[in-house]
């Protein structure tokens, strides 16, 4: 697994080891479109963290709702200084297809890592709530 991907993975495992500890703080904005997400990302000199999903997922709320928004521990603070946060509903968006083309099925959330330079590939992706390897 790529490192950047892998340290993502690592802190977001955390916040699910410790779940009772979780609190709220300002939301991510989640950008809803790929060129805008795009724009950010080059602008603010981040990579772009794409959770691919579908309203009513259980797992795709899960890691939105609640992974992503961990602030003990930071994966929120993690998410908010390095990448452009874009979220994509499978259902009314085909712009998540790039990164999903090789693949004839697939668990939701899919999550990718996108360097906005080469936007065209992902770095890195995963699918599911990620688990702590043991």
């Amino acid at each position: 697994m790529n490192r950047v991907l892998s340290i993502a993975i690592t802190a977001l495992v955390s916040c699910l080891v410790t779940s009772s500890s979780i609190s709220q703080a300002q939301p991510l904005t989640w950008i809803d479109s790929q060129d805008q997400a795009l724009s950010l990302a080059t602008n603010q000199g981040k990579m772009i963290l794409l959770l691919a999903g579908r309203p009513g997922c259980a797992e795709c709320d899960y890691m939105h709702d609640t992974v992503c928004e961990s602030v003990t521990p930071p994966v929120q603070a993690l998410i908010q200084e390095g990448y452009v946060p874009w979220y994509c509903d499978i259902d009314n968006s085909n712009e998540w297809r790039t990164y999903g083309a090789d693949l004839t099925s697939f668990t939701l959330p899919m999550i990718c890592i996108i360097n906005p330079t080469k936007a065209a590939v992902y770095v890195d992706r995963s699918f599911n709530i990620q688990r702590a390897e043991t």
